[in-house]
């Protein structure tokens, strides 16, 4: 398989190990927004892969964040389901 297309995927973890750090939860989902933002600078493209209802939650979550910080580069995220 082609590096540059292993390159623009991102692992997405689950809920369960921030039970008990809210605050660590919420850094993370930040992380994860401005990690799609800098792959998407990079390639194009980015494809987050989650298992897991968690994860898939937390990846909207992060989503959205990126999507909020995109608008002052003026570029329109869009996000479907594979």
């Amino acid at each position: 398989m082609d590096t540059q297309k292993l390159d623009n995927i991102l692992k997405v973890r689950g809920d369960k190990e921030f039970q008990n750090n809210y605050k660590e939860g919420k850094t993370y989902v930040r992380k994860l927004a401005s990690a799609i933002l800098t792959v998407l600078d990079k390639y194009d493209e980015v494809k987050l892969k989650t298992v897991g209802a968690s994860s898939v939650n937390n990846a909207m979550k992060a989503f959205i964040v990126a999507r909020s910080m995109s608008k002052n580069k003026k570029i329109d995220l869009v996000c479907t389901a594979a």
